[in-house]
């Protein structure tokens, strides 16, 4: 099908009853402006409508292709499927209720190839699926609204960055902010296939992005945005998480102290005395946040 223009993007895209998102997804990917590519499909036994709706894209667009889990595993194993399925030059992951600007795979397939010492390109990230939150603290909000909005307003920042320079300095920057935004943009796939997901530790998303920055820089464009659905996976939750056996109860409660370790293993003691202040903070303040905000979640039910 390929024999004479190849590939140049494999597309990932790890899927568990999309239903609800993956009629526009697909139409998002089949029209983007670059469309030398190929859409890896991982079906993880999905229990709706996802398999039939992807195969009904599938006739009309041999692009894709569609693998079928025989039962359901977990989300990280079913990312790193897609991964190992990958042929092309370059690879990205595309979680099924996410979007892309039209242009997003042309921009950053252009930048990567004009730029060889960057391993990744991404883009600005925009929210969707929810209002803006107001964080203004007044003075008739219920104590729980208080704190939540204290948190959401202080401790979430929602950003891409850039990463250049050594790995130290690119690490200690990439750990300091928690962006691991640009894990969703478009990878060398040489260099995303040496990176192992860890999907015993909390914090598994991080760690891919710290492994990553070894092998070298990553850019982002300021003009092509990535539309994030806020009520995806990555927010389901930390006791969500504990009830189905991806985290641990020591997580629930200290939820960054398994990729603490992980720092002082792979960096060093001295890599955390130099970030001691956000060691401190990650595993103090912030890292209470995700109980309190599922907290705040079930009181406000109530």
């Amino acid at each position: 099908m390929y024999m004479n223009n190849p590939p140049q993007i494999s597309i990932g895209l790890p899927i568990l009853n999309g239903e609800p998102f993956v009629k526009k997804r697909l139409e998002n990917i089949l029209n983007q402006s670059y469309s030398n590519f190929e859409l890896i499909i991982s079906n993880n036994a999905s229990t709706d409508s996802t398999l039939s709706i992807c195969k009904e894209y599938a006739k009309t667009d041999p692009r894709i292709k569609i693998f079928n889990q025989v039962k359901t595993i977990i989300a990280e194993k079913n990312f790193e499927f897609v991964v190992q399925k990958a042929e092309s030059k370059y690879f990205v992951f595309a979680p099924v209720d996410d979007l892309w600007d039209e242009s997003f795979l042309e921009k950053n397939f252009n930048f990567l190839e004009k730029n060889p010492n960057y391993i990744n390109s991404s883009a600005t990230v925009k929210r969707y699926g929810v209002d803006e939150i107001d964080t203004t603290i007044k003075k008739e909000d219920p104590f729980f609204h208080k704190i939540y909005k204290k948190f959401r307003g202080s401790f979430r920042p929602f950003y891409n960055l850039s990463f250049t320079g050594n790995y130290e300095k690119k690490a200690s920057e990439c750990f300091n902010h928690n962006n691991m935004l640009f894990l969703f943009g478009l990878f060398r796939t040489e260099i995303v296939k040496k990176i192992p997901i860890d999907y015993t530790i909390h914090s598994s998303d991080l760690i891919m992005c710290l492994r990553a920055l070894e092998y070298g820089d990553v850019n982002v464009i300021d003009d092509v945005h990535l539309y994030f659905y806020v009520k995806g996976f990555s927010s389901q939750g930390i006791i969500k998480k504990y009830k189905t056996n991806e985290n641990s109860l020591l997580e629930v409660f200290f939820p960054f102290l398994p990729l603490t370790i992980w720092c002082k293993n792979h960096f060093g003691i001295k890599f955390l005395f130099k970030n001691l202040k956000h060691v401190i903070w990650l595993n103090t303040i912030f890292g209470f946040t995700p109980l309190l905000l599922d907290l705040y979640k079930i009181l406000k039910k109530k």
